[in-house]
C-alpha cells in the first residue's frame, strides 16, 4: 500500500517489534500470520521502500492491550514524553461491553484533547493488530523498488494483482532486505534521533 504519512504511529517500528495498529483497517482485517506488508512512498517521493513487515501475530485490540510484550508501545503523552513513547500504537483500552477507550495519542483530535471518533472507528474497524519481528524499517531513508519489482506498487485502494511467479521475486527481494530499523520515520522532530532498534532476524 501507500504509505501517505509516516510518523511512527502507523506503522510502529520501535520495541524491537514493527506493529500496524491504526489505519488501513482493510490490511489488517484480512492479513495472516505469514503475510507480508510492504508500505510504499507516494510517487512524489519515488514510489520507494519505507518498509516491509512479515506478519508473525494477528491479535484482537484486547490482547493487544493486555500482553506484556506491549505495554511499551502505550503511548505517553506525560510531561517529558519522548516522540517514541508519544507515538505508541497501543492506544485502545479495553473497556466492559467490548467498547474501547481512545488513550490521548496520534488519532485524539486536532486539540489533543478528546477522542476522535472517525479514526477510532477505522481503527477498531480493522479488527486486529498485525505484530513483526521479521521486518526492515527505512522511514525517512526509504530505498528504492528494483525496476524489475515495480508491478508492485498498488493503484486504488491498495490493490494489486499479479502472478505467482512475481509473488516469488518479490517475496524473495523482501526476504533479502536487512532486518530492523534503518532510519528515522519522515515525520520526525530534528532534535529527537533515537538510535537504531535491534536487528531482528
Amino acid at each position: 500500500y501507500i504509505l501517505r504519512v509516516d510518523a511512527g504511529y502507523a506503522p510502529n517500528p520501535f520495541h524491537g517489534r514493527c506493529t500496524l495498529a491504526c489505519c488501513k483497517p482493510v490490511i489488517r482485517r484480512e492479513a495472516s500470520v505469514g503475510d507480508w506488508v510492504l508500505g510504499i512512498t507516494p510517487k512524489a517521493q519515488g514510489n520507494r521502500v519505507a518498509y516491509a513487515m512479515h506478519v508473525k501475530e494477528v491479535l484482537p485490540f484486547a490482547s493487544y492491550w493486555r500482553d506484556p510484550r506491549f505495554r511499551d508501545k502505550r503511548p505517553r503523552r506525560a510531561r517529558g514524553a519522548s516522540t517514541v513513547e508519544r507515538r505508541g500504537d497501543n492506544c485502545y483500552r479495553p473497556l466492559s461491553g467490548g467498547r474501547f477507550r481512545q488513550l490521548p495519542s496520534c488519532h485524539w483530535d486536532s486539540e489533543g484533547e478528546r477522542e476522535n471518533p472517525i479514526s477510532k472507528a477505522t481503527d477498531l474497524g480493522g479488527e486486529h493488530v498485525l505484530i513483526a519481528e521479521e521486518f526492515c524499517y527505512y522511514g525517512a531513508e526509504a530505498v528504492a523498488l528494483p525496476r524489475n519489482l515495480r508491478f508492485a506498487i498498488p493503484g486504488r485502494a491498495h490493490l494489486v494483482n499479479f502472478s505467482d511467479a512475481r509473488k516469488e521475486k518479490l517475496i524473495e527481494f523482501l526476504e533479502s532486505l536487512p532486518r530492523g530499523r534503518h532510519g528515522l520515520p519522515a515525520v520526525w522532530p530534528v532534535e529527537e534521533a533515537p538510535r537504531p532498534g535491534p536487528r531482528c532476524v
